[in-house]
């Protein structure tokens, strides 16, 4: 019987060809080999398969699973957790890329610690300027514990500032994604944003490796530039409150889930240049989800800058 390997690496692809080269690259660089490479390919229409065919030959441990259509980075993430042999589970963006001791420093924190989860920092590359940035929202030191390994419920003031939601920069065990059944949710946009709450909420040890190992692309053709101006839909924020509400845990993280939220949408409209969505949005957020969300009662309460945001949501106008 095949000996099951520690990692599975989960990569939804969708016309990669321009870096997936690279992605790729960084891993069959890793300090750590005992991984598989379950690339996911959803249906591209340029030659992402055949560069995923090209490692395949050199690489026994990739894994190539094209779709027969388009289904949505949602349907491909999910796909890669059922089909995972290993007891670890990491996500790679088909346009990012990683340090060389990405997975060995990873999984010998996870394995130490026996946490659920292990964080770690990392930092965008600007691909155009050809420069890295240091960014605080992959893994936010100000808020980082002194304890190595913690519960949310130490922290629930600030537990969701600590980390982004991005499922990747971390590795996560596969019992603990398994027994909560953690999977991502059928969303347009923000489809991250649930299980990356569910998964913080419900870890009962968290770890981390405070060293920038995770290297997120920013660049004109990524999936935010080409799908998220066409897309007005904020049900990731209602999805994620109503499940720590049913969970009984929203009154406790409730000011850290609500700052979590504005930063998370006021990025949302920064990141649109397209004026007759973004004023489409501005709409739908005073009319509908920031009642819903009960930010107007609550925005008093939460941090200086939170309101600085909000107000500035509330006062802006995207119309020509």
């Amino acid at each position: 019987m095949e000996k099951a390997p520690k990692i599975s690496i989960i990569i939804p692809i969708f016309n990669g060809e321009t870096f997936l080269g690279q992605c790729l690259d960084s891993l069959f660089s890793q300090t750590f080999d005992d991984f598989e490479v379950i690339c996911l390919d959803d249906h591209s229409t340029d030659d992402s398969l055949k560069i995923i065919s090209y490692f395949t030959q050199k690489e026994q441990r990739l894994k190539s699973i094209p779709m027969n259509r388009h289904f949505g980075q949602y349907f491909l993430r999910n796909r890669g957790i059922q089909i995972a042999k290993a007891d670890y589970i990491c996500f790679l963006d088909d346009d990012d890329f990683i340090d060389d001791d990405f997975l060995e420093l990873l999984y010998k924190k996870i394995t130490d610690t026996n946490a659920d989860i292990c964080l770690c920092g990392g930092d965008e590359y600007w691909d155009i300027e050809k420069e890295f940035r240091d960014v605080k929202w992959i893994l936010n030191g100000a808020y980082l514990p002194d304890k190595q390994v913690f519960r949310p419920t130490d922290y629930p003031e600030n537990i969701f500032q600590i980390c982004g939601e991005s499922p990747w920069a971390r590795i996560l065990k596969k019992d603990f994604v398994r027994k909560f059944n953690l999977r991502f949710d059928n969303l347009p946009v923000f489809e991250d944003f649930p299980f990356s709450i569910k998964c913080i909420t419900l870890a009962q040890k968290i770890s981390y490796v405070n060293e920038k190992l995770y290297h997120h692309r920013k660049h004109p053709g990524n999936a935010s530039s080409q799908l998220w101006n066409r897309r007005v839909n904020f049900d990731a924020f209602l999805i994620s409150k109503r499940f720590l509400q049913n969970l009984g845990f929203y009154e406790i993280v409730k000011y850290s889930f609500l700052n979590k939220c504005i930063y998370a949408i006021n990025w949302r409209l920064e990141s649109a240049d397209n004026e007759s969505i973004c004023q489409k949005m501005l709409d739908e957020l005073k009319n509908n989800i920031f009642h819903k969300l009960e930010l107007i009662d609550e925005i008093n309460n939460l941090s200086y800058t939170s309101k600085i945001v909000y107000h500035s949501i509330i006062d802006r106008s995207c119309s020509t």
